[in-house]
């Protein structure tokens, strides 16, 4: 089974934002309509759906922050397409698109903590939870080391 990324663009921005998670997700994430705008305004934002074959089953995004920190900003995949271990294949594929394209060596992100599914697959990939001074009731850090990257 594969997955690929393909850029989000004037032909497929509808699709994307006709993707949704379960009720109970909901909370963890915002609409990808957000991620979409956010997109727009926010520089060196790349923004992707997550295909299998002609269908799109989930949206992805990554930033290149102001501080040069690469973060995850986005990873969902439609709630008719969840259990099917596309999360897991898209994830590798983020992450080796940006040891390609970049020269960063952590990929950073934040999650709800109680998105214990996600956290498992983060955690699987090598993320670890970090303690940043910056966490809150809603969020916590997750840092992968790319020099230690292995997903099991």
């Amino acid at each position: 089974m594969s997955i690929q990324l393909r850029a989000i663009n004037k032909y497929n921005w509808e699709e994307c934002i006709s993707l949704k998670l379960d009720e109970k997700q909901e909370r963890y994430l915002p609409q990808n309509v957000y991620t979409l705008a956010e997109s727009k305004f926010v520089e060196d934002m790349h923004i992707f759906g997550i295909y299998k074959g002609n269908l799109m089953v989930g949206f992805a995004a990554y930033v290149l922050d102001e501080d040069g920190d690469m973060n995850i900003t986005r990873l969902m995949i439609d709630k008719s397409h969840q259990g099917m271990g596309y999360g897991k294949l898209a994830l590798i594929e983020i992450i080796e698109q940006i040891k390609r394209d970049y020269e960063n060596k952590e990929i950073w992100l934040s999650i709800h903590p109680e998105n214990n599914h996600a956290i498992y697959l983060y955690k699987a990939a090598g993320f670890k939870v970090t303690e940043t001074g910056l966490e809150s009731s809603d969020e916590i850090f997750l840092k992968l080391d790319l020099n230690e990257y292995c997903f099991y």
